[in-house]
């Protein structure tokens, strides 16, 4: 079996970059909401990322660091120390791909079939 492409997003050492960012706003004493209002976004982009469901560019980490009262130097200083004394056996996969699963259908009550009322026939008087 041919060895699979893993992405970055899903390696063991980016479990180690998205718990950094969340160390950094917890010792800033943020919560999640202010880091997000801070930054102009939602509290679910920065749950987001702390989990690694959201992918990061280099300007959103400088942001990130800035709310929180820190640098990017001192951030990657702090990755790059930590991922050089990982262990050699650390998982190469920090999560499996699941295929995605189709929306559930969402079944309400069933629609009542409208009914067309039929109203009495008028009796229409003639011009004379």
């Amino acid at each position: 079996m041919a060895a699979k492409n893993i992405k970055s997003i899903d390696k063991g050492e980016y479990a180690i970059a998205w718990t950094l960012l969340r160390s950094l706003r917890i010792q800033a004493k943020l919560s999640q909401q202010d880091l997000g209002d801070l930054l102009g976004r939602t509290q679910t982009f920065v749950s987001d990322a702390e989990i690694g469901r959201r992918r990061l560019d280099i300007l959103q980490i400088y942001e990130w660091c800035k709310a929180c009262r820190t640098t990017l130097s001192a951030y990657t200083q702090m990755l790059e120390g930590t991922l050089d004394v990982l262990p050699s056996n650390l998982p190469r996969v920090v999560r499996e791909k699941r295929p995605r699963m189709p929306p559930a259908i969402k079944k309400g009550p069933p629609a009542k079939k409208a009914v067309a009322k039929k109203s009495p026939a008028k009796k229409r008087s003639r011009p004379s």
